[in-house]
């Protein structure tokens, strides 16, 4: 389990100098009259009264900009890993010597450096086919035979298959999906849950022995498997159901499952971290390492202990509990 750094008391973990960071000018200005629109009657009441009323306060953030994390001074307002502005309380500013990490992701050419201990937002990527398993080891004529068994489902297949499409329990599962030498019926890709369904045909010795090998290889990848009979699905649709969600939030129960503050050197191609105002997930595409002797910035940000820079969203890993701060320049 990753431990959250927001619980950590550390010397600060940092950025390279240069980095820039999401900043946002005067969040929430006074709203101009035209903007908060003028009063609005309705149609006289009764007593010969009207009703008055006002839209709603419009919420804005102001006019975001990157700026080199150099530049900023406490007080100033930056964006956090939730997209909210917040204030810096310090910036910081301290010699290193040591390693760095560079991630760079494929919705940008920018190559983001931080300290080796710096905590990144992330979200791992997923070993579906378990440790060196590659898309080789699927039969070739396996993803014809998943197309055609996705037009032959049966009506305890097609039951199910009505109550897990479309994201309705939040994740995304596939149907007829080929891993290593089998086809599963259902599968999760972000929980690593499969769900099959047994027919009539699964219960012949030969068909328990078969059934029993295809689980004992995909719970070697390390996927979570479900089964069901047809008459399960059929008669008791709402308890298979159950049994299926209580899974999903067994293997993630939090509401964003699959995010986690990461040290930036355990992360891997392919991981997914979060880029720009909008935190669209964008995919790592290379990581870099390399010998630092350099002075390194961190910030100090009240509430969220986070912020945005122009590549990812990083964390500042217990710098408000340090002494380090920077003196010149009016920064402390």
């Amino acid at each position: 389990m990753t431990t959250d750094p927001g619980n950590l008391v550390l010397d600060p973990t940092c950025v390279r100098k240069g980095t820039k960071i999401f900043t946002s000018q005067n969040p929430n200005p006074p709203i101009s009259p035209r903007e908060q629109g003028d009063k609005i009657s309705s149609p006289p009441l009764a007593e010969g009264r009207g009703e008055v009323s006002h839209r709603p306060p419009v919420e804005r953030l102001g006019k975001i900009n990157l700026t080199p994390i150099e530049d900023l001074r406490p007080g100033d307002w930056i964006l956090s890993h939730t997209g909210k502005p917040h204030r810096i309380r310090r910036v910081i500013r301290k010699p290193y010597r040591g390693h760095l990490v560079g991630i760079q992701h494929n919705q940008s050419s920018t190559t983001l450096w931080v300290t080796s201990d710096h905590y990144i937002r992330c979200r791992q990527r997923i070993l579906s086919y378990g440790k060196d398993r590659a898309w080789s080891e699927i039969p070739p004529n396996h993803f014809s035979r998943a197309r055609a068994l996705r037009k032959e489902m049966t009506s305890a297949e097609k039951a199910l298959w009505s109550k897990l499409r479309g994201k309705q329990l939040g994740i995304k599962f596939r149907k007829q999906h080929p891993i290593g030498p089998y086809i599963t019926d259902f599968y999760a890709r972000d929980v690593e849950l499969i769900v099959e369904v047994d027919g009539d045909t699964h219960f012949t010795p030969e068909a328990k022995s078969y059934d029993t090998a295809r689980t004992d290889y995909l719970s070697q990848l390390g996927l979570t498997v479900l089964r069901f009979t047809n008459l399960e699905i059929l008669q008791q649709l709402n308890g298979v159901m159950e049994q299926i969600n209580h899974a999903i939030q067994t293997v993630h129960p939090s509401e964003i499952p699959l995010q986690q503050w990461r040290r930036s050197d355990t992360l891997r191609l392919g991981d997914i971290v979060y880029f720009g105002v909008h935190r669209k997930p964008v995919e790592i595409v290379e990581i870099q390492r390399a010998d630092a002797d350099e002075e390194v910035y961190d910030l100090d940000i009240e509430i969220d202990q986070s912020y945005l820079t122009e590549v990812c969203a990083v964390h500042n890993c217990g710098s408000g509990t340090t002494t380090y701060g920077v003196e010149d320049s009016g920064r402390w």
